[in-house]
């Protein structure tokens, strides 16, 4: 049995076609660039809610952030009523506050009392001294029983007459009074 040459071509063409058919039967690969019109326009739609779905959620988050700034003003606000509150409340005078204001005006009216009596005595004590020295200048005045006493030893004494000019005065009257009482012993 010889084999023809046909056939052992044939034979080399079936091992050919079996070689290349393993080849036909694989499943291929699509090319990326390729693409058909429905593929594109499905990708197209999916970047289009892809899309929406972002500025929603940009909006949800920017509605959040404007809440939560009205929500941390309005906390914000109360916190400084509540202070406000408190230091109102510390204003206030407590029963304790009115209690040591009363013993305060006490104190006080019992000081004023205190203050009262002292000017009343040191008023007293002035005017007692003032009819002490009207009595002293009053005895001054009295006439000299002496038949040589001077003028001015007569003339009333001013109110208008200052210190000096009274202690001038006193000093001459005191000094006739010696040379009298010299002049007396003198005579005796």
């Amino acid at each position: 049995m010889r084999k023809s040459p046909h056939d052992t071509s044939s034979r080399l063409q079936e091992r050919v076609l079996i070689k290349y058919m393993g080849f036909a039967a694989r499943q291929t690969k699509p090319n990326p660039l390729v693409r058909k019109r429905e593929e594109g326009q499905q990708t197209r739609r999916q970047l289009f809610l892809k899309n929406v779905r972002g500025r929603a959620d940009e909006k949800a988050f920017e509605r959040r952030s404007i809440e939560g700034h009205a929500i941390r003003r309005w906390h914000e606000e109360q916190q400084q009523i509540f202070q406000q509150r408190e230091n109102d409340a510390a204003g206030m005078p407590t029963e304790r506050d009115i209690e040591d204001a009363a013993n305060l005006a006490d104190q006080q009216f019992s000081q004023q009392i205190f203050e009262d009596v002292d000017s009343l005595m040191a008023d007293e004590a002035a005017r007692q001294e003032q009819l002490e020295l009207e009595a002293l200048l009053a005895s001054y005045e009295s006439p000299i029983p002496v038949s040589n006493a001077q003028p001015f030893s007569q003339r009333p004494p001013s109110i208008y007459i200052s210190d000096d000019e009274e202690y001038d005065q006193i000093f001459m009257e005191l000094a006739g009074d010696e040379t009298v009482l010299v002049e007396d012993m003198e005579m005796s």
